[in-house]
C-alpha cells in the first residue's frame, strides 16, 4: 500500500512538474518576443534622430549606437526572471540593413551601415541545467530546450502622406514654408536647408531647447510673414503662411492646430488624410498671422512638428488671402520667434525628425516619396 502510495505521488508530482515548466516556458517565450520586439523598435527610433540630418554624419558609429540602444533596452526587460541579453557587435543578435531587390525582383535583405532602414533581432533563452524539473520535461516533453525568436522593425521613410488616428492627432503645424525658387532668385528650404546654404548658428540641447551660438552641424533657415498692411506683391514674397488645412483660417483654429496638431475633424473635409503621392495639393493661406497663432508659435520652439513647403503663391479669394501649391511635406524645429515691424514674423528654424504613427507609409519604395524628415517606426516581421 506504502510503495504504491508513493509510486503514485512520484508520478503525480512529475506530471505537475511538466506541467508547470511547459506554463514557465510559455510565459519565458512571450516574455522573450515582448523584450526583442521593444529592443528592435529602440534600435529602429534610434535610426530616426536629428542626427541624420548632420553632414558629417558617422554611420558606423551611428549603427553601433543603435545596437546599443536594443541591448540596453533588451537588459532592462526580464525573461524567465533574468535580463534579456543580447550582442550589441556588428555580427551578433541585432542586424542593421535594407530591403533592396535581387537579381530575380525579389525584395531581401541585405546589411548595410550606411541609412540602414530596417531592424532584425534573434534573441535567445533557455533555462539552467541545475533544474530537474527542466531536464526531466527536456526529454519527455521538449519544454526545456532553448528558445529563440527572430524578430523585424521598420523604420519606414517613404511617406505618401498623413493620416490623424482617432485619438491621436498628426504632429503638425498649419503653416507651410516656401520651397523656394532659383528662376526667381528666391532661396528657401531647398537651398538653405538641403543644399547648406543656410547658417549653422544655433543648436539644441537633449530636450530640444536652443543653444545659441553652437553649430550642431544642421542648416537654419528664416522664414518671414507679410507685414499687415501689405499688398498683393508683398504677400505673395512672403515665406511664411498659415494654411487652411480644412477647418478655416481664424485665429482660434489655427492656434488650437499649433498647440494639437490636425485632428480627424481638422481633416475631415480631406478624407481624414492629406497625400503627397499624388496630385499636388492646394491650400488656402494667409501670409498675414493672427495674434494667437504667433503666440502658439512661440510656445511651439524646440518641438519637432511636420508642415508643408509650398512651390508658388497666388491671390486668393480675399484681399489677405493666397492660394499656395504644396507638394513635400517636411519637419522642423523652431528656434526662435521675431516680432518685426508692421505685423511681420520672423520664424528661425531647422529641419527636424519626426517619428509618427500618423504617417502614410508608401505601399512600395519610391525615391520620389524618400523623406529624411518624417518616419514611421512599426514592427514589420
Amino acid at each position: 500500500m506504502v510503495p504504491a502510495l508513493a509510486f503514485a505521488l512520484v508520478v503525480v508530482g512529475s506530471a505537475m512538474a511538466l506541467v508547470f515548466e511547459r506554463l514557465w516556458q510559455d510565459a519565458a517565450r512571450i516574455e522573450l518576443r515582448t523584450a526583442a520586439e521593444a529592443a528592435a523598435l529602440a534600435a529602429a527610433q534610434r535610426l530616426c534622430s536629428d542626427d541624420t540630418l548632420r553632414e558629417d554624419i558617422d554611420w558606423r558609429a551611428y549603427c553601433d549606437a543603435a545596437r546599443q540602444s536594443a541591448a540596453q533596452l533588451a537588459a532592462a526587460n526580464l525573461v524567465g526572471g533574468a535580463p534579456l541579453e543580447l550582442d550589441a557587435a556588428d555580427d551578433g543578435d541585432i542586424r542593421l540593413g535594407l530591403e533592396l531587390d535581387n537579381i530575380l525582383g525579389q525584395r531581401v535583405f541585405v546589411e548595410s551601415r550606411h541609412e540602414p532602414r530596417i531592424v532584425r533581432v534573434q534573441a535567445w533563452h533557455g533555462r539552467g541545467r541545475n533544474n530537474a524539473a527542466g531536464l526531466l520535461s527536456r526529454h519527455l516533453s521538449g519544454a526545456g530546450r532553448l528558445q529563440t525568436v527572430a524578430v523585424e522593425a521598420t523604420a519606414a521613410n517613404h511617406i505618401a502622406g498623413v493620416r490623424p488616428l482617432e485619438g491621436l492627432n498628426v504632429p503638425a503645424l498649419p503653416i507651410a514654408l516656401h520651397a523656394g525658387n532659383l528662376a526667381t532668385g528666391l532661396v528657401g528650404w531647398t537651398g538653405l536647408i538641403e543644399r547648406r546654404l543656410g547658417p549653422d548658428a544655433c543648436g539644441v540641447d537633449p530636450h530640444g531647447r536652443p543653444l545659441e551660438g553652437v553649430s550642431d552641424g544642421i542648416p537654419e533657415m528664416l522664414a518671414i510673414s507679410a507685414p499687415y498692411q501689405a499688398d498683393e506683391k508683398e504677400q505673395l514674397a512672403a515665406t511664411l503662411h498659415a494654411i487652411d488645412v480644412g477647418a478655416g483660417l481664424s485665429g482660434d483654429i489655427l492656434a488650437a492646430q499649433c498647440r494639437l496638431g490636425w485632428s480627424l475633424h481638422d481633416l475631415e473635409s480631406s478624407g481624414g488624410e492629406l497625400r503627397c503621392d499624388g496630385p499636388e495639393q492646394t491650400f488656402a493661406s494667409t501670409p498675414k498671422l493672427p495674434a494667437a497663432l504667433r503666440a502658439e508659435l512661440s510656445a511651439a520652439i524646440g518641438q519637432p512638428r511636420i508642415c508643408w513647403l509650398f512651390d508658388a503663391a497666388i491671390p486668393g479669394r480675399r484681399s489677405d488671402e493666397c492660394q499656395l501649391t504644396c507638394r513635400r511635406l517636411v519637419a522642423i524645429r523652431i528656434l526662435g520667434v521675431q516680432e518685426l515691424p508692421d505685423g511681420m514674423l520672423a520664424v528661425r528654424l531647422q529641419p527636424a525628425v519626426v517619428i509618427t504613427k500618423t504617417a502614410i507609409v508608401a505601399p512600395g519604395p519610391d525615391d520620389r516619396l524618400a523623406n529624411p524628415y518624417v518616419s514611421k517606426v512599426y514592427l514589420s516581421r
